[in-house]
């Protein structure tokens, strides 16, 4: 499977956004009595709608058209940052003030060096791991945290390598372990140690057509086009 894009959430960051889980259930006609019934048809797939997104530079919109390239329409998948460190166990108020300080923050070598692009050490602020594997489909993570006053709540969300999932229920927990239940089922297999990222969590996706990025700039100059995005499978 091909490595994804990934999307530079600094240089080309939408005024809004929507991350939602698109439910497939079907339901049958209505009986005389007035009854129905619905099923679950899977447990859904993520879509991704960016609005607005500004590219009036240079760099972004050559950085734009290098996506567009690389991507191929459809074809190829793209890991998008979904913006949800407000929600994340380590956000101390409703815009993340804590954590975005935190993950904005950097750490040089022991010897005060960095490294040779001048960049530093980034460390995760939650901490939570994988205390368990966990097989392709299941719902269940049993999970470790090494973090103070970690505590998880239904609606959280966070990534495994690119796949996207939200808290659905906290069935044990306590303060440095925790068993949850999540949507959708596990895309991928989780081993023991896996880095849950509800820092900077992610979600693997392709465009929603072969055409969403066409760039129309306004007097050649800027543009503020939308996205739509379905999750890769």
């Amino acid at each position: 499977m091909a490595d994804p894009i990934i999307w530079p959430g600094d240089l080309l960051k939408p005024q809004s956004l929507s991350v939602d889980i698109a439910h497939r259930n079907l339901r049958s006609p209505a009986a005389a009595n007035g009854f129905t019934q619905t099923v679950s048809n899977s447990a859904g797939v993520w879509r991704v709608s960016f609005s607005d997104i500004p590219v009036y530079t240079a760099n972004m919109i050559k950085c734009w058209r290098a996506i567009d390239t690389l991507a191929e329409g459809m074809l190829n998948p793209i890991s998008v940052p979904v913006w949800d460190y407000p929600r994340s166990p380590a956000s101390t108020d409703d815009y993340g003030r804590n954590l975005y300080n935190f993950y904005r923050s950097t750490v040089p070598h022991s010897d005060g060096s960095p490294f040779d692009d001048d960049s530093e050490y980034v460390s995760s602020w939650t901490n939570i791991h994988a205390a368990l594997p966990s097989t392709i489909g299941s719902v269940s993570i049993s999970v470790s945290k090494s973090a103070p006053l970690v505590t998880l709540e239904p609606g959280q969300r966070f990534s495994v390598n690119d796949r996207l999932y939200q808290i659905q229920r906290v069935t044990t927990q306590t303060s440095t372990t925790a068993t949850i239940v999540v949507r959708p089922p596990l895309r991928e297999a989780i081993v023991a140690g896996d880095r849950l990222e509800f820092d900077q969590p992610r979600v693997r996706v392709k465009l929603m057509s072969d055409t969403a990025m066409y760039l129309p700039l306004n007097f050649n100059q800027q543009s503020f086009p939308p996205l739509d995005f379905i999750e890769d499978l």
